[in-house]
């Protein structure tokens, strides 16, 4: 009977939660839940419609010989609609993966990435959502599509839509070289692509994929000031606080107590100690004024992976105040250090590969010498060099080291680093 066996939940949503039925044999189970639709049997009608598609879609990339996980059968019952997957045992996700490759993931894993998403093209398939949680990864480089809901039958844009995707989410972590090596490994196992056609249709995919990037950047940090994925609610009589997922509630809540008492005593910018968190000792800095944007902006750096103060929690009754973590041995860029140069370099061509600009440079070098943005800093669109590179004038002239670590920090193409030093050129050496 279902339900029978205890589970262990991945992920919840208002829509949907993703669980592993423990047992002897553990089973994925996806259970449709969609309480936004006004009407109990439309919303039951649309769970039932997407579970057996995605069910449906799953058996026909099986036969196809795409890697996905087996179905085993679709259920329903009071809690919602359930589609229930083969539990493949021992693997991670993509993202994991190149979380825990310290950005010099194996070449071996470019071409298992490029021959996997081959392999469903050339099935006649287009995925619709490529990201790195939608691919798992297991031993010998074994790799599997999951979430199969907005896949749909290929056409050429459906095609380039998913390389697209898929530049995009590796360009943070991964260098030009592995991303070429996927794109051969694709060339090779998808038919449709002339191979006379491929270097230049890779550039296009590259620049293609670095606005997409650019504008997912820009986007994506609403869920920063919510329940979800990124962060737990934790309600404490008239205290409300979000802190990442990862944060235990007693230490979140401690936190908080510890930064309301700061506010309390007037400090906008003080370093606080966690002394109630029951966490190991650490300074935060508490920011009460712009609180919800420094959270946002640091969350934002944070998604992809800009060095930055970490968020601790935000407080959001009974007043509303944000408090990060800083690292340890934090210390001032020293004026005229070619070594704190090329860490500013690096951190200013971070920022502008993902479309960023910091409104004040307000940033600092943690203990191995990389620069990061402080709380509050202040971050906009970067639409003018010049005006990107203005703020780090307040450091001395921006030197040779700074440009240098400044192109290094594209992970672009040749022919992009090239179109980017010409612009850095026109910029001029700003004083």
């Amino acid at each position: 009977m279902p339900g029978t066996q205890p589970r262990m939940v991945l992920k919840h949503r208002p829509w949907r939660t993703t669980e592993v039925e423990v047992g002897p044999e553990p089973v994925f189970v996806k259970r449709y839940h969609d309480a936004r639709l006004p009407g109990r049997g439309l919303a039951r009608w649309r769970d039932r419609r997407r579970a057996r598609r995605e069910a449906s879609r799953l058996d026909e990339l099986r036969r196809a010989g795409v890697p996905v996980p087996a179905v085993i059968d679709v259920r329903e019952d009071e809690a919602g609609v359930e589609l229930r997957l083969e539990y493949l045992a021992g693997t991670e996700t993509l993202r994991e993966r190149l979380d825990g490759a310290g950005g010099a993931p194996a070449h071996a894993l470019a071409r298992t990435l490029g021959a996997l998403l081959g392999r469903l093209h050339a099935a006649g398939f287009a995925h619709g959502d490529l990201h790195a949680g939608n691919v798992l990864l297991g031993q010998g480089e074994r790799a599997w599509i999951v979430d199969a809901a907005e896949i749909t039958r290929a056409s050429q844009s459906k095609c380039a839509r998913d390389l697209v995707q898929a530049v995009a989410e590796l360009r943070e972590d991964t260098t030009v070289r592995f991303r070429a090596r996927c794109w051969i490994e694709y060339v090779r196992t998808a038919p449709h692509v002339r191979r006379a056609e491929a270097a230049s249709l890779a550039e296009a995919i590259e620049g293609a994929a670095r606005i997409a990037r650019r504008e997912r950047v820009r986007v994506e940090r609403d869920r920063w000031l919510r329940e979800s994925g990124a962060c737990a609610l934790h309600v404490d009589g008239a205290l409300r606080v979000l802190a990442p997922c990862a944060t235990q509630r007693d230490a979140a809540l401690g936190l908080a107590r510890d930064a309301v008492q700061v506010a309390s005593r007037g400090g906008t910018r003080d370093a606080v100690q966690a002394t109630s968190s029951g966490a190991a000792p650490a300074e935060f800095r508490c920011v009460s004024r712009a609180s919800r944007t420094a959270w946002t902006d640091a969350a934002r750096l944070v998604e992809h992976r800009v060095p930055t103060v970490l968020p601790a929690v935000l407080v959001e009754a009974p007043s509303i105040l944000a408090c990060f973590e800083l690292p340890r041995g934090a210390r001032a860029p020293v004026p005229g250090s070619a070594e704190d140069a090329r860490a500013l370099g690096m951190l200013a061509g971070s920022l502008w590969d993902r479309g960023l600009a910091l409104a004040t440079c307000a940033v600092f070098l943690d203990a191995h010498g990389i620069a990061a943005v402080d709380a509050g800093a202040g971050l906009h669109a970067a639409r003018s060099l010049r005006r990107c590179l203005l703020p780090w004038a307040a450091f001395g002239s921006i030197s040779a080291d700074f440009e240098t670590a400044f192109l290094d920090a594209q992970r672009g193409s040749r022919v992009q680093r090239s179109m980017l030093q010409a612009l850095f050129e026109r910029a001029g050496r700003i004083a």
